[in-house]
């Protein structure tokens, strides 16, 4: 159950990359089909997250050096990830409908076309994967909080 609760953190992290950079595309070559091949992405990654809700019972079977996992985290981490998926499909929809001006916007204003931002977003994507997959805790230094970076750059950016 951990390694495909790791594999679908990477699928939602790489969707958010496909994302982000037709939104962020220079040259406004926002093309229908690469919003077409994330909507098939995005239905591909529910689809497995549905099915691996159905597993949870499987869970108390699992081996582990650290004790079981209860179910009830399997249970928060299947939730989480389909709010990801859910507000990353409500993204690709919004995105071909705007005009290049006010998606240019929508991302500066987002901090989805800071390239700092991005990759500390996608440095806490790939060790949530990465601890999930090997079965160990997080590191104990991140590039989080998320929020708070976000908020300070935002409030500092308004004043």
């Amino acid at each position: 159950m951990r390694n495909s609760y790791a594999s679908t953190i990477l699928t939602s992290g790489r969707i958010l990359c496909q994302i982000l950079g037709v939104a962020n595309d220079p040259h406004n070559h926002t093309s229908v089909e690469a919003y077409q091949k994330n909507r098939k992405d995005l239905l591909k990654a529910r689809t497995k997250l549905s099915k691996m809700g159905v597993r949870h019972a499987n869970a108390a079977k699992e081996l582990s050096l650290r004790g079981r996992w209860p179910q009830e985290r399997y249970a928060g981490l299947l939730t989480a990830l389909l709010e990801t998926e859910s507000l990353l499909a409500q993204l690709n929809h919004l995105l071909p409908q705007m005009d290049a001006r006010w998606r240019r916007a929508l991302m500066a204003r987002t901090r989805m076309a800071d390239p700092l931002f991005l990759g500390d977003v996608l440095a806490v994507i790939s060790m949530t994967a990465a601890a999930l997959k090997a079965a160990t805790p997080l590191p104990q230094i991140t590039p989080g909080p998320l929020v708070a970076k976000y908020v300070s750059k935002a409030t500092h950016s308004c004043g």
